[in-house]
């Protein structure tokens, strides 16, 4: 039997999400840290969720609300290494691209632990990923 085309440009962007919710179910963690834990992606998440999001006609824009909201914090790892705790407060917008009245608006903090400069890029790669989860 074919699948159902369904018209989304009718749709509400809460039916929208509803639907994209029902389509994802378990993730393998199919990666393995140099710790040794198992974990989802960030891609494997990005991928799945942009091709439903392009499905049903969404976007999803993050922003930051101010960089002064930006915070960095130092610690110590088990052996004694520097690490820098950077923590970022986001803003997602999802839209429904064929009302632009309809969006829904919520707020997540994305944090990023690394011992150089890679602590912003891990901030909002963590993120997302967890804010999409």
């Amino acid at each position: 039997m074919a699948k159902e085309e369904r018209d989304w440009t009718q749709e509400t962007l809460r039916a929208k999400l509803l639907y994209m919710q029902q389509q994802i179910g378990p993730m393998a963690k199919e990666n393995k840290s140099f710790e040794g834990y198992t974990y989802v992606s960030a891609t494997q998440v990005l991928l799945l969720v942009r091709d439903l999001m392009n499905e049903v006609r969404v976007l999803c824009i993050p922003s930051v609300n101010t960089y002064k909201d930006t915070s960095t914090r130092d610690y110590k790892n088990k052996a004694g290494g520097d690490r820098i705790l950077t923590e970022i407060p986001f803003i997602y917008t999802w839209m429904n691209v064929d009302d632009n009245v309809d969006q829904i608006v919520s707020t997540w903090v994305g944090e990023g632990m690394d011992s150089g400069e890679k602590g912003v890029g891990k901030a909002v790669t963590y993120g997302k990923k967890y804010y999409l989860f």
